[in-house]
């Protein structure tokens, strides 16, 4: 499949890159959920197994890294059938490529469904009590869907202009921690047990997802050689604004609290003091924030999947935009099987864990074969991505 052979104007610059990545794993809805899931398996011990999840994820954005820049310009569908096939054998490369495409694929069109219900869940219980959950759930994947079909680079200005959104939620996180956290809710530190441990690394997996969806932009990027610089930051920014947020949830309600919670995070701002009674009721405000911040996180993913179809089947762009309603029923059934939010908190258990071992082997074994075989992008800098 050929290569891009962009314009300035056609790339993705490197903070356009950080605002997409952050957007993506922050815009979902796991720092909702995180909290609880992170103080039933851990405990107090969640304090640095969050922080430990996080340096986990950066390492292994270190091997999804030297791969956009060993074949910069190129999407995760046209650069495995190179490393795959040869000249000689292109259509065989194509075929050995489907898993290798395919299971991304299922991961972003499963991430999606679980944001939106999850999404759809929240709002319903706290702000939209009224609005059937169906309702929310297709509002959601419909708007995400007439975005997805925009080009990439489109979709990364959208994150450049919604990303300083993001900075009123850590507004909140330190005001609750502030007014209303005491230190005694986090103790006792330091009793450690690691498989209590492993397990809370396991079960926050879900919140970090979505840096996979650099499969398809890192394709777009301008300075591919910068790929780790920027995921690094992204998801380490991330892992400190999880952080605030299992501190100030704890050392508000307690972890004994917050393990009957369903929604810690939205219980965070409903406590959250308001001396200038700007607003009567936070959540509301912080609900408006968080759809729009969903939306642009189910946006990237639905264009990452969008992407797949259009280059594995060099499709044209007036059809690319026909795709994303291809997909909105099957989004719809999907989001709406779980017969309980707590079915949907298990299966996103289970999404998380599968976008980690995908996130992990995929790259994993295509960079080997990769550096076996000697496939390299004819503009490589895998050199020097790691400096």
């Amino acid at each position: 499949m050929a290569k891009f052979h962009q314009s300035s104007k056609e790339t993705i610059s490197s903070y356009q890159a950080f605002a997409l990545i952050h957007s993506t794993m922050f815009g979902g809805v796991g720092i909702l959920t995180l909290p609880r899931d992170v103080s039933e398996a851990a405990g107090e011990n969640g304090i640095y197994t969050v922080l430990i999840s996080g340096l986990i994820i950066i390492g292994v954005t270190y091997i999804i890294s030297r791969l956009i820049s060993r074949f910069p310009r190129e999407t995760l569908v046209q650069f495995v059938p190179e490393i795959l096939g040869s000249s000689k054998k292109s259509k065989l490369g194509q075929v050995l490529s489907i898993p290798f495409v395919l299971v991304p694929a299922l991961l972003w069109l499963i991430s999606i469904c679980s944001v939106a219900r999850l999404f759809a869940e929240a709002l319903h219980t706290a702000a939209l009590t009224q609005t059937p959950i169906e309702v929310i759930i297709l509002s959601l994947v419909a708007v995400s869907a007439i975005a997805a079909g925009a080009n990439p680079v489109v979709v990364a200005r959208l994150n450049e202009l919604f990303f300083p959104l993001k900075f009123f939620t850590v507004f909140f996180l330190i005001t609750a921690l502030l007014t209303r956290g005491e230190v005694t809710n986090l103790l006792p530190l330091f009793q450690v047990d690691w498989k209590s441990v492993l397990h809370a690394v396991i079960v926050s997996a879900f919140a970090y997802s979505g840096y996979e969806t650099i499969f398809i932009f890192g394709g777009y990027y301008q300075k591919p050689k910068q790929t780790f610089t920027v995921l690094s930051l992204a998801v380490a920014s991330i892992t400190i604004v999880y952080w605030l947020s299992f501190i100030a949830v704890n050392s508000v309600f307690g972890v004994e609290e917050v393990k009957r919670l369903t929604w810690p995070g939205i219980e965070l701002i409903k406590v959250i003091e308001n001396p200038g009674i700007v607003l009567e009721r936070m959540e509301s405000a912080t609900l408006s924030i968080w759809a729009a911040s969903v939306f642009v996180a189910m946006t990237n993913l639905f264009t990452a999947l969008v992407q797949v179809f259009k280059h594995f089947f060099a499709m044209k762009e007036k059809t690319t935009r026909r795709i994303p309603w291809l997909f909105l029923p099957v989004t719809y059934v999907i989001a709406m099987y779980p017969d309980s939010v707590q079915d949907v908190f298990r299966y996103t258990g289970w999404v998380g864990l599968f976008g980690f071992a995908t996130s992990l082997l995929i790259p994993g074994i295509l960079l080997l074969i990769a550096v076996i075989r000697k496939k390299r992008g004819a503009d490589s800098c895998e050199t020097t991505s790691a400096s």
